[in-house]
């Protein structure tokens, strides 16, 4: 299937044939212009495609498409780019993209140059269709169907949504614009009804296509481009509700009465993105001893908070067929982590401070999904100085958005390095001050070219640069960095931390997988290896390992 994908496009980029001449415009000399052409699969222009280019400067040039297909994205700043077409009704091609969680191609842009023949050809998305049915037999509206994929988020390999829709009147349902690839069907409801009897609450377990739980083995169902499947019937799963029991108690853990606590139901939308938390039950209030429970609860994903303003605190519980959970909760204060970013040499760093984004990367295995109301990062001031809230488990801290000479060298507090080592900031404690946070342009680069074994450019690899040391694999790692090779078969990485490396290029290689240790282990004795110093500049010639 996904050799299949590769072949498709494959043969699409050689199918095109040259852009039609274009009247365009000398770039200024600190800018270049990037053309090209855009089709759908069938060689037929595409008007409306959204055309932008994402990497060295953080608000993406872009451009759209004209009535031949044609675009234009002039005064470019020079720097290496990924180039990403989109257009309702068909699939979200990188330039360069040769399979499905593949990224593109690198395409460097020059001051003063034109580059010309980047040409792409969108393939319509694939669909999966059915009808979901009750216990019974009858129609199931309004239920929840997502199709699923595996992908690496935060280093884990996750089954997460890929397209989700709801049932309409008569049970039907569509999911399309799928990638090429493997899914599995997820059906949910929300619905809840007694027993004859009036003594059990039950409702619809989380099923799977053919009509299944997750206890069981739910089916694969493989796509082709562009291919519709039909047919996918099946019938939801009667269960058993679920029930979330707590108490509520102050630092000291003596229990607190009449303390209102909340439900929320957590909605998750493309790739286990967080879409919305609305009312999974009114709010019930604790008893003398500080108890309260909710019940007739469908399975799910749910956030059980209380507290005010000042004081408050939340707990996410995914609920099972059936289940019980038990959970405290213990409101405080939420602490504060604040500090200034500054370079090196003690200056403030060259660029505008709105630029940049600080990010407090989860380091914990259950933060593999965000959590609801989890930091995601914030904005510098203009003063250079900043200050995050609200932070749980323990993070690395990181800085996205930097000039691509640029890399984050330290953080420190009061002195004690915590670059690399995961800090956990203390609910209810005082806050964290005097974070520093610290940039340097004295970072290794590293460049070089990719070869297939017959010597020509190996443009569909990517090249995966990690550190011999295992410790410093992982989620957020600064050590860890991942690009494709242009046309030429040639790629550059700056802002190397100083260390001892491996460099492997591989095909094959999904969005976020170097991430996962386990990948990385794979790879520890393939490739180059390669010592850098701050500073320096090491070039290496790789030759593209075969899947192994």
């Amino acid at each position: 299937m996904i050799g299949g994908w590769f072949l498709f496009l494959s043969l699409l980029a050689f199918s095109q044939q040259a852009a039609p001449p274009r009247d365009v415009p000398g770039p200024p000399a600190a800018t270049g212009t990037v053309t090209g052409r855009i089709t759908s699969a069938a060689g037929a222009p595409l008007h409306r495609v959204r055309v932008t280019l994402n990497g060295a400067v953080p608000n993406a040039p872009s451009a759209v498409t004209d009535t031949r297909g044609a675009f234009a994205i002039v005064d470019v700043p020079a720097g290496a780019y990924t180039l990403t077409a989109t257009r309702a009704g068909y699939l979200s091609i990188q330039y360069g993209q040769g399979r499905p969680r593949e990224a593109g191609r690198t395409i460097h842009v020059k001051a003063g140059a034109v580059i010309g023949g980047i040409d792409l050809a969108l393939p319509r998305g694939s669909v999966l269709a059915g009808r979901i049915t009750d216990e019974v037999g009858d129609p199931a509206p309004g239920v929840r169907v997502e199709a699923l994929e595996y992908r690496y988020l935060r280093g884990r390999r996750l089954l997460v949504p890929a397209r989700l829709t709801t049932t309409n009147d008569i049970g039907e349902y569509r999911l399309s614009g799928l990638e090429p690839g493997s899914f599995r069907l997820r059906a949910s409801s929300t619905d809840a009804w007694e027993s004859d009897e009036g003594k059990t609450t039950h409702v619809f377990a989380v099923t799977f296509y053919p009509g299944v739980t997750s206890g069981d083995t739910p089916q694969s169902i493989d796509l082709g481009v562009g291919q519709e499947i039909g047919g996918l019937d099946f019938r939801l799963v009667a269960g058993n509700a679920a029930r979330v029991t707590g108490a509520v108690e102050d630092l000291n853990g003596t229990p607190l009465p009449d303390q209102q606590v909340y439900l929320s139901e957590i909605n998750r939308g493309i790739g286990g993105r967080l879409v919305s938390s609305g009312q999974g039950a009114p709010a019930v209030r604790t008893d003398a001893q500080g108890r309260f429970e909710f019940s007739r609860l469908a399975p799910g994903e749910y956030l059980v908070g209380t507290g005010g303003a000042e004081e408050r605190v939340s707990v996410t519980v995914v609920l099972g067929d059936g289940d019980a959970q038990h959970v405290t909760l213990s409101p405080r204060r939420p602490a504060g982590f604040s500090g200034r970013v500054t370079t090196d040499d003690g200056a403030a760093p060259p660029f505008l401070p709105t630029r940049i984004q600080l990010m407090p990367v989860p380091t914990e295995a259950r933060h593999a999904l965000p959590l609801w109301g989890e930091s995601s990062g914030v904005t510098v001031r203009a003063d250079w100085t900043f200050r995050m809230a609200n932070l749980d488990g323990p993070r690395l801290f990181r800085v996205s958005g930097l000039p691509e000479e640029w890399m984050l060298a330290a953080v420190r507090i009061d002195g004690r390095d915590i670059t690399d080592a995961p800090f956990e900031v203390p609910r209810g404690g005082a806050d964290v001050q005097g974070v520093e946070i610290v940039l340097s342009k004295k970072g290794a680069r590293l460049e070089g070219e990719v070869t297939s074994a017959s010597g020509s450019p190996a443009q569909d690899s990517t090249v995966i640069v990690f550190p011999e040391n295992s410790a410093l694999w992982g989620p957020g790692s600064r050590f860890v960095r991942a690009i494709r090779p242009d046309d030429s078969g040639r790629f550059a990485l700056n802002g190397l931390p100083p260390g001892v490396y491996r460099i492997v290029a591989r095909p094959l290689v999904m969005e976020g997988q170097w991430e996962d240790p386990a990948f990385l282990q794979a790879l520890a004795r393939a490739g180059s290896r390669a010592e850098l110093f701050e500073g320096t500049v090491e070039t290496v010639t790789l030759r593209a390992e075969s899947e192994r």
